[in-house]
């Protein structure tokens, strides 16, 4: 029956009826999946007996659609026989040659694995396909498509033998396979001929050898030819053996026949172009690709490519000179941004820009020269890509339009924004708005300021533009740069203007306010645009405010913002608007100003009750900015109205707003006026409930109690408020000490702690009963551990010696408690009080003669917290580097000597000293002590870790274990904070480490049985999560290298195989196409995984790590299927059709993760359909 209807829709395929050709086009290809495998042969088989015997081109036009949707949306091809199939198709291609058969071709060769044996008889038809001269060029670039996929490392001297034999005499064809075959060639090795070829007088060859060198420059960048490339790429930029460069007399006299002259050869008179837009796209590759050339390209070549594109008048190939000038200018920058980070093992490469600044007139006037020129060219793309261009090179060299080059550009700019109507289509007003945009954030008020009215008055012409509203917008931002620039505030770390041009720039900023108001006023502008006008004008208030607004009849712009909080759709930017000007302390301080905020405070309140979360959380925060500056004027009733509406937000369940309503309330007990503090109060008793809660943030509340315990009176009821609500705890929960009674007890010392130091009684009654509490034996777990944090966190802030002489005694006799939480608080508590102390501070240093766990995390606090004498850090840091083979010992002595190592550097050269010598516990402690520098480091040249780091490529070659799984582990945090440190060396020997050593694996017998132990393991461990985090960077290890350690690692253990799928996942999307050629070495061994079964005798443990390893490759496999350049590999579709599919567990795994990575819909359909 099914075979019947096959045949009956084939039949309906030679009706003369185009609609229903196609209707019955499309139930074919829905069948494929759903009627039988015998079915769907006998269809494929009908398709290729027409295709071979008809004689009707449009019959076999529509049956070869038909075997294309066929073979494309088909799920069991596996089951078609290959050698038939592909012998048809080879059959068919001898009659007729069609790029949608090679297209069928292609297609089945993606899903269906095929053997050695079809593949070379695929890839020699195809070799003589593309050398036959009956072949058209577009087959012959299909086949060479084709021949990409076909061809392996197994046929690469196939494949340079070919090339060797044809790039004489089919040149153009040889060379474009060159160019998709690179990858597997991998070496210059045919560079020298084609350079030859670059003398034939066939531009076409020119063409395609200057194309293919191009290429060779991107993959393989083969310094020994690149001198020679360039030479030769600047010679053939001017290439134009037709083109007459005529005087200027000569020019007078033809005056008449001056447009014939003018007019351009046609492409079939005149291919020149196609070799000096090649020779211009091989340069751009050169620039890009040798950035330790460019003071070289700088000398020989900018000025000469900046006269040849002036000259140009093929608007393709003065395009993609422009893209060569861009490079210039994107490396440029890209060298200078290295160059400032000074490090010093390139320190000879820090004078790389001395001689390709722009900045220099040698440079910077041909340049502004030949720019000025292309923005006036009558092309509109030659001038929108010369705005692009400009744009660029500003964001590369900030400040290089200064006077006169700005002068010559800003009528050009203006004139971009002219004619809009006209222009608009091609995009050209917004790449000038960008420009305007651009040029005000990188350029200071003295380099710009006689162009900046004139671009003044453009940019508000432009806001008036309501028809279109993307440009209005960009203009309002673009005003509001200009202000910035205009008057910067001190924040904003930009030059003032000059005090003479202040009228003319006060003048400026009130010209700019008027039009913004009067825009936003206007019902046809958008609200989307008046948002922005909004921006404008609170950057206008908070940059000019007591500008604008000077008297009480300049509140005009006042009143405007707060009428925006009465409307829905701009009550948002109102908001910001305000909460900006009243952030301007600068600005915005008259008297008007205060009075206009007061009354702000009312008018924000109610809207803390909004449902809008959006609205809700804005105006909480410009709340919290208002009360910042008028605390003291706001009135009672407005206070108590917004005492009122936060009171009941004093509880645990919204984090977020509980954080607002602590910093309101903290503002609002700053204020003098008592009347305000009582109202407040209601808020602190409130608050005292949330200690109860584990996932309080504590911060806001501390500043809270601080504040409000600068009233002497109120500092010992919050201390007594704050342990009563801990005594209304259970005793389980204050005893879990370890879990969240260990947090509440910490948020509470912290709370008690402050109130203590923020009254001023830290060393009179305030800490006295903790103090005591200490002292006193037989005490509850949780009161001695509360007290030993209140008294150490008081001791940081106070000498506590005079009044407790006795202190560091009774505080260290807690280090041999039975709990662990009160032996460490005990020693952070003793390092707090040595702090403040200089009579215990000695104590401490005296006990580092033994040094144990508990002093060293003393003295962690000590280094953090104190200023140490030079001789008591010697103490120290000799101390630190006693060797010990405690492991807890060494990683806390490792901390200690990074945050010693933050005060001071001078210790730098003498562990460099160490880690070149024979002592390996110093090693230990000095690696992880790098390690914690480079992860917890305050800011980036806070330590110069550069000679230290040098010491780890000989580090690596140690024949210590420990050694060399802490250096990589420290390389790991390196290669995640600092990569920069990181150097070629050191990459070469982590390499090295993910190797298994069978010298390090040993068997030990355990009664009847034998145990492999593999010493080595936690070292490649270590060094394929290095190159996990490396995956991240590109520039530390290449992408080959991974992929190489990625099939080393699959065959591994379960350990590293885990960390090799991740390390894969990574790479799909960085570079799938690499990751695409070695899936025929991956892909085998993610299946082996996938079908392995454990020991009928095997343990849960056993079984729980099978299936979490299986997980994992189903995650891999989805990633695969989700990426457009792997998805389409016939092992992968296979291993999914027959593998994952069939399992339930495999394909749940498989589904969820596709979700995940929104893939499902778009790239799975082809390779799995799962109801």
């Amino acid at each position: 029956m099914e075979i019947k209807l096959v045949d009956k829709l084939i039949y309906k395929l030679e009706d003369n009826n185009i609609e229903i050709k196609e209707f019955n086009l499309k139930v074919l290809v829905e069948l494929v999946n759903k009627v039988r495998f015998v079915s769907l042969n006998h269809l494929i088989l009908n398709l290729l007996d027409t295709l071979k015997a008809s004689n009707t081109q449009e019959l076999k036009d529509i049956h070869l659609i038909c075997l294309k949707g066929v073979i494309k949306h088909s799920n069991r091809l596996a089951l078609l026989d290959s050698d038939w199939f592909i012998n048809n198709i080879i059959s068919i291609l001898d009659i007729q040659t069609s790029i949608d058969l090679l297209d069928v071709l292609h297609i089945y060769i993606n899903k269906t694995p095929i053997n050695d044996n079809q593949r070379s008889i695929l890839i020699k038809t195809q070799f003589n396909f593309i050398t036959s001269s009956n072949s058209r060029h577009s087959m012959k670039k299909k086949s060479i498509s084709l021949l990409t996929t076909l061809l392996n490392s197994n046929h690469l001297d196939t494949l340079n033998t070919f090339i060797d034999k044809n790039l004489s005499s089919n040149f153009i064809i040889t060379t474009l396979l060159i160019q998709n075959t690179l990858h597997l060639i991998n070496t210059p090795t045919h560079i020298d001929q084609l350079i030859n070829q670059l003398n034939n007088q066939d531009d076409d060859i020119k063409d395609a050898a200057l194309s293919t060198l191009d290429c060779y420059v991107s993959h393989l960048n083969p310094q020994s030819h690149i001198t020679q490339l360039i030479s030769i790429s600047q010679s053939l930029i001017n290439y134009n053996p037709n083109y007459f460069d005529l005087d200027e007399d000569d020019e007078d006299d033809d005056q008449d026949d001056e447009d014939e002259e003018d007019e351009p050869l046609s492409d079939n008179d005149d291919l020149s172009w196609k070799v000096r837009k090649s020779a211009a796209k091989l340069l751009t590759t050169i620039i890009a690709s040798n950035s330790l050339l460019l003071s070289h390209l700088y000398s020989t070549l900018f000025i000469h490519l900046l006269t040849v594109t002036s000259k140009e008048r093929e608007e393709s190939v003065k395009l993609e000179l422009f893209n060569a000038i861009n490079a210039f200018f994107v490396v440029s920058a890209a060298v200078a941004q290295k160059s400032s980070l000074k490090r010093k093992h390139n320190e000879m490469d820090v004078d790389i820009t001395a001689q390709c600044d722009l900045q220099s007139n040698t440079y910077k006037s041909p340049l502004i020269n030949s720019l000025t020129k292309h923005l006036s060219d009558k092309s509109l793309i030659i001038r929108l890509n010369s705005y692009k261009l400009l744009t660029t090179l500003i964001q590369s060299m900030p400040d290089i339009l200064q006077a006169p080059y700005i002068d010559e550009i800003a009528p050009l700019i203006q004139q971009g924004l002219n004619n809009v109507e006209s222009t608009i289509s091609s995009g050209l007003p917004i790449e000038v708005l960008t420009l305007l945009n651009t040029l005000f954030e990188t350029h200071t008020y003295r380099s710009i300021q006689h162009s900046i009215p004139a671009f003044t008055h453009t940019l508000i012409n432009t806001t008036k533009l309501t028809k279109y509203h993307k440009l209005s917008s960009l203009a309002f931002k673009s005003l509001s740069n200009l202000v910035i620039l205009l008057r910067p505030n001190k924040e904003d770390g930009l030059c003032s203007p000059s005090p003479i041009k202040q009228t003319e720039i006060n003048d400026l900023i009130k010209l700019i306010a008027l039009s913004t108001t009067e825009r936003i006023q206007d019902s046809d502008l958008s609200n989307n645009v008046k948002d922005d006008a909004i921006d404008l004008v609170s950057v206008l208030l908070s940059h000019g405010g007591n500008i604008l607004v000077q008297s009480d009849n300049d509140t005009n712009v006042l009143h405007l913002l707060k009428d925006r909080t009465y409307n829905n759709l701009n009550r948002f930017s109102g908001i910001k608007a305000i909460q900006s000007v009243a952030a301007s302390r600068y600005t915005c301080t008259n008297e008007i100003f205060t009075q206009w905020l007061t009354d702000c405070v009312k008018l924000i309140t109610p809207l803390i009750k909004q449902n809008d979360r959006v609205i809700k959380m804005a105006a909480f925060e410009c709340l919290e900015v208002l009360l910042e500056r008028v605390a003291d004027r706001i009135s009672k009733d407005v206070v108590a109205e917004l005492v009122d509406s936060i009171l009941p937000l004093v509880n645990i369940n919204d984090i977020n707003t509980l954080s607002h309503t602590l910093n309101m309330a903290t503002k609002l007990f700053s204020s003098n006026d008592l009347e305000i503090r009582s109202m407040v109060l209601k808020i602190l008793n409130r608050s005292y409930s949330l200690i109860k809660s584990p996932v309080l943030i504590i911060e806001p509340l501390e500043s809270f109690y601080q504040v409000a315990s600068r009233d002497g009176g109120l500092s010992a009821e919050i201390i007594s408020r704050l342990l009563n609500e801990i005594g209304k705890l259970d005793d389980k929960e204050l005893k879990d000490v370890g879990g969240e009674g260990e947090h509440i007890l910490d948020n509470v010392s912290r709370l008690i702690g402050g109130v203590i130091v923020e009254s001023g009684n830290g060393s009179g009654s305030g800490v006295e009963q903790f103090v005591n509490l200490v002292k006193s034996p037989n005490q509850q777990i949780s009161d001695v551990y509360l007290s030993l944090l209140v008294v150490g966190h008081v001791g940081k802030h106070f000498d506590l010696s005079q009044n407790y002489p006795h202190l560091f005694k009774d505080i260290q006799t807690y280090f041999t408690h039975s709990e662990d939480k009160v032996r460490r608080s005990s020693s952070c508590s003793l390092g707090s009080i040595c702090v403040g102390s200089s009579t215990f501070l000695p104590q401490l240093l005296d006990q580092l003669r033994a040094p144990d766990y508990l002093i060293l995390l003393s003295l962690k606090e000590v280094i953090s917290g104190a200023e140490l004498s030079s001789n008591d850090a010697d103490t120290v840091f000799d101390t630190l580097l006693c060797g010990t083979n405690d492991e807890n010992v060494r990683n806390i002595a490792a901390e200690c000597l990074a945050k010693l190592l933050y005060k001071s550097e001078t210790y730098v050269p003498h562990l460099k000293q160490v880690l070149q010598g024979e002592e390996e516990n110093k090693k230990l402690v000095i690696v992880i002590a790098i390690r914690y520098a480079i992860s917890e480091a305050p800011h980036e040249n806070s330590l110069q870790l550069d000679d230290l780091f040098s010491t780890f490529t000989a580090l690596l070659a140690q024949q210590n274990l420990e050694v060399i799984r802490i250096t990589l582990s420290t390389i790991n945090s390196a290669a995640r904070h600092k990569p920069q440190l990181i150097s070629e060396g050191v990459i070469n020997n982590l390499l090295t480490q993910t190797t298994v050593n069978t010298q390090l694996v040993r068997q030990i017998t355990l009664g009847p049985f034998k145990e492999t132990i593999d010493d080595g393991l936690p070292i490649r461990k270590t060094a394929f999560e290095c190159l996990y985090t490396m995956s991240n960077h590109s520039e530390l290890v290449s992408a080959r290298d991974l992929i190489e350690q990625v099939k080393k690692g699959l065959g591994d253990v379960d350990e590293i195989k885990i960390l090799s799928y991740l390390i894969l996942n990574r790479l799909v999307s960085v570079c799938g196409d690499l990751v695409s050629e070695s899936l025929n070495d991956i892909l085998p061994c993610l299946q082996k995984t996938l079908q392995h079964k454990p020991k009928d005798n095997a343990t849960k443990m056993e079984h729980e790590r099978n299936t979490e390893l299986q997980s994992s490759v189903c995650r891999t496999m989805a990633t695969l299927n989700g990426s457009s350049l792997t998805n389409q590999h016939g092992l992968l579709i296979n291993l999914i059709k027959t593998v994952i599919e069939p399992n339930p567990t495999f394909k749940t795994v498989f589904l969820a993760s596709s979700q995940l990575n929104l893939s499902t819909t778009n790239n799975s359909s082809e390779a799995m359909q799962i109801d």
